[in-house]
């Protein structure tokens, strides 16, 4: 590209910046309120994965759960999120 034919691009790209109208917010910590609320709950958001194990393990896991009452996914998902926040503590051998 030549100097000339980049000046005219930047030139075009700062009339359009300067023909945007914008608007005030008239509740600008609502809209940020808002704004948190919809990220927040995006990031919440369960994402379904397929993983391969090992049967022996899966059955460990699902008898581990039965003793404690709850679904297998639920310990599973569980322990994802303990590993995931630094908060899961490694076997001792």
């Amino acid at each position: 590209m030549n100097k000339d034919k980049i000046l005219r691009e930047l030139e075009a790209e700062q009339t359009e910046y300067e023909a945007v109208d914008y608007v005030a917010v008239e509740k600008p910590e609502e809209e940020i309120a808002n704004f948190k609320a919809t990220v927040l709950s995006n990031i919440k958001q369960k994402k379904a994965i397929n993983i391969r194990a090992l049967e022996a393990d899966i059955i460990k896991i699902k008898s581990k759960a039965l003793s404690k009452g709850i679904p297998y996914q639920t310990l599973i998902n569980s322990v994802i999120h303990q590993f995931a926040n630094d908060k899961l503590l490694e076997a001792k051998y």
